[in-house]
């Protein structure tokens, strides 16, 4: 998202930058046409279910999901037309600005086969499964001159073969309890390849040095993996159930190819961020237990829930800029890397209730709490000097939350079926730290929404207020580099970027439905 006083005209300057297809990964015609985002997805997909039995069905499902996006954004993020641009290179502007064009394509496509059996008290489900999925971007921009001697650049494809076989068992043991046990058993290959025209590598830093031809592969590794989920329900009565439940998750991770195109000295970087060509997999290890159920001739339904999760090998993304002395230029790497264990645990509620005909309550709350266990964040240690965070809250993520709405009807006899209505929301979130130093954090959160109107099925009309108390606390905080004309601040974390508030809002709505 662009501040409020960003550099975002279309000039002729950014119409020729865009209009040349010199490092494009989506064509000038296809991609975007000025600031914003282009995108275009394509999605396919057909299921046929076959019951060859009683009880039993074979089912396959097949899908295919094409996707493409072209984003120009002013990655400096302010108005910055006073600083003269004093390391632009001829057909530069003579102002400060940092375009940058950002674009991706991905691509999968996917197919399952399932056997189903089901009968009173057992259900059971076995198959096999396959993903192709591949992906591919580009980027580039900056200060100098853009289409002219600066151009984006093209990275190699990476690509993920998943083959899988998977069970998934249920037994009414008795009428009040039930166990369910699923597992997968998956192999996954992933793929880095050198990117269009080739690469050269020139130091064994990262892999080693030498030529590598257009599509040849640059990086494979195969990772092999079981996830099992378990689930013990217990019925006490037709209105109350207990549920205990296990998952391990795994995320596959990926290789980060972008920093062999660099510089020697974008590759010093990258290792110094503590960056690698392989990341390992992250895994996630779930345990929870709740209680569903109803009171009050079901007037009240509501949902409680405990959980404890261990996050070991947590995967973020690194962006890592700073100005590289050998081309004069700033860089911006773009990586995945493995962080650290973080221990999670949370309690949460959530009820309805249908106090009268016309009146209902809806109420929630969550307690989400964290402990970082072991954590690598150099762009962290940079700002702050802090290089254990043991015991510090993961970023980004309110600890606590609740929301409340209370909506009231009545009938209203201007057309059959019609009704006057009022409805308040209000939501709180505490406030969020901007890092895993836990120095910086954004002031908690409330808002509140107000509407009113009249419903005839044809016919809505509605008056609503938002931010009814203008609210002007941030929604978000999250650190990030300033950039100026002499980039003295964009090495390391320089800024706190937050989010805005959209601030008291008043209006008239109305829908017509034919």
């Amino acid at each position: 998202m662009n501040s409020p006083s960003a550099n975002t005209t279309n000039d002729a300057f950014i119409k020729n930058f865009l209009a040349n297809p010199k490092g494009r990964l989506i064509s000038p015609e296809d991609g975007v046409q000025g600031y914003g985002l282009r995108s275009r997805f394509y999605h396919l997909h057909a299921s046929v279910d076959w019951e060859v039995a009683d009880g039993v069905t074979l089912s396959s499902l097949t899908g295919m999901n094409k996707e493409r996006n072209s984003e120009l954004a002013d990655l400096d993020n302010y108005y910055s037309v006073g600083q003269a641009n004093i390391f632009g290179s001829a057909g530069s502007r003579s102002y400060f600005d940092f375009p940058f064009l950002v674009e991706r394509r991905q691509s999968d496509w996917s197919q399952e086969f399932r056997a189903r059996y089901d009968t009173d008290r057992f259900k059971g489900t076995v198959g096999v499964s396959y993903l192709d999925a591949r992906y591919q971007n580009a980027n580039g921009g900056g200060n100098n001159a853009l289409g002219i001697s600066t151009f984006s650049a093209v990275f190699g494809q990476s690509r993920n073969q998943t083959l899988g076989a998977f069970f998934g068992l249920s037994y009414d043991l008795t009428d009040k309890l039930t166990i369910s046990v699923d597992g997968r058993y998956q192999i996954d290959k992933l793929y880095a390849y050198a990117p269009p025209g080739g690469l050269t590598v020139t130091t064994d830093a990262f892999a080693p040095a030498g030529f590598y031809a257009e599509g040849q592969t640059l990086a494979h590794k195969n990772y092999r993996n079981f996830i099992p989920r378990g689930i013990v329900q217990y019925q006490f009565d037709p209105d109350t159930m207990f549920y205990a439940y296990y998952a391990k998750g795994i995320n596959p991770a990926g290789f980060n190819t972008q920093f062999l195109t660099g510089t020697p000295s974008v590759q010093q970087t990258a290792a110094a961020s503590g960056l690698a060509i392989e990341v390992d997999p992250e895994k996630l290890d779930n345990y929870e237990i709740g209680l569903k159920g109803r009171l009050l001739g079901n007037s009240v339904r509501y949902t409680l829930a405990a959980y404890r999760a261990i996050w070991k090998n947590q995967i973020n993304s690194a962006d890592v800029v700073f100005f590289d002395a050998q081309t004069n230029t700033p860089q911006v790497i773009t990586a995945l890397r493995n962080a650290g264990k973080v221990i999670m645990t949370g309690f949460e509620a959530e009820v309805f209730a249908d106090v009268t005909d016309n009146l209902s309550i809806t109420a929630s709350g969550a307690i989400n709490a964290s402990s970082i266990r072991s954590l690598t964040a150099p762009s962290s240690t940079a700002l702050t000097g802090i290089t254990d965070f043991r015991g510090n809250e993961n970023p980004l993520t309110s600890k606590y939350s609740a929301a409340v709405s209370v909506s009231y009807s009545h009938p209203i006899p201007v057309a059959d079926g019609a009704k006057a209505f009022i409805r308040g929301d209000l939501s709180y979130k505490s406030g969020v730290y901007s890092d895993a130093s836990n120095v910086l954090k954004s002031p908690d959160l409330t808002l509140v929404n107000m509407r009113t109107g009249i419903e005839t099925g044809k016919v809505n009309v509605e008056v609503f207020v938002n931010n009814v108390f203008n609210t002007h606390a941030y929604t978000s905080v999250a650190l990030g580099t300033l950039f100026t004309n002499d980039f003295r601040y964009t090495g390391t974390n320089t800024a706190a970027i937050v989010g805005l508030p959209d601030l008291r809002t008043a209006g008239l709505r109305i829908r017509y439905s034919y």
